[in-house]
This record gives structure tokens, sequence and C-alpha cells, in this order.
């Protein structure tokens, strides 16, 4: 860690994800101790709604479950958070302000 999943057909860059020790410097309260962290998900619009971002995501997963770890914590937008993690199974558990923005801490557990 940390570790980068890039998705590429025919020589083009479509989408990426990350592995990463802690997503968010200086972390807000209640944050402090959670690892390893989903990070820098990003599809390009042309590929949005094809099935690439959840299959990213779950390269992440994946290898973050093969490291042993037992959860996988992200932060993202609350709009974010309903409509493309809690589908695939991250929960919830916390909401705070960060650089500005309301965000939310999910996380998921990974099973083995």
């Amino acid at each position: 860690m940390p570790c980068s999943y890039v998705a590429v057909v025919d020589g083009e860059v479509y989408g990426s994800a990350s592995l990463v020790d802690h997503d968010m410097p200086g972390p807000p309260e209640g944050t402090e101790t959670l690892r390893p962290w989903l990070s820098g998900v990003y599809v390009t619009p042309e590929r949005r709604k094809t099935g690439l971002g959840p299959a990213l995501v779950r390269a992440v997963e994946e290898a973050a479950r093969v490291l042993g770890h037992p959860c996988l914590y992200l932060y993202t937008g609350p709009v974010t958070a309903v409509k493309f993690y809690a589908p695939m199974g991250w929960a919830e558990i916390l909401t705070t302000q960060y650089e500005g923005s309301n965000v939310v801490v999910m996380q998921k557990e990974l099973r083995f």
C-alpha cells in the first residue's frame, strides 16, 4: 500500500481507484485510527454508468481483503454515498465537515 488500479481500454485510460493507508490528512475526530481507505475513484464521463466504477471499487476491496484488512473506509459527498456506494454494501458511519464540505465517512466489512 498504496496501490492503484487503472482501467485501460485500447490504450485509453478510463478510470482509476486506489488503496491507501488514510485518505484524510488532518482527519476529523473519530477517523484517526481507521485504516485502510478506498481513495481517488474516478471514471471518465463517457464510461460512467457502464459498471467500470463498481469494478474498480471491487478491485480495491479485494486487494484490502487479500492484505488481511477486515474493513475498508472511504469519504465522499452525501449524494454519492447514497447513489453509488450504499448499493455496493457500504455503510455510513459518520457525517462531518472536512475541508469546508459536508462529507460522509463509510465503511465496508470485507468477507474472508
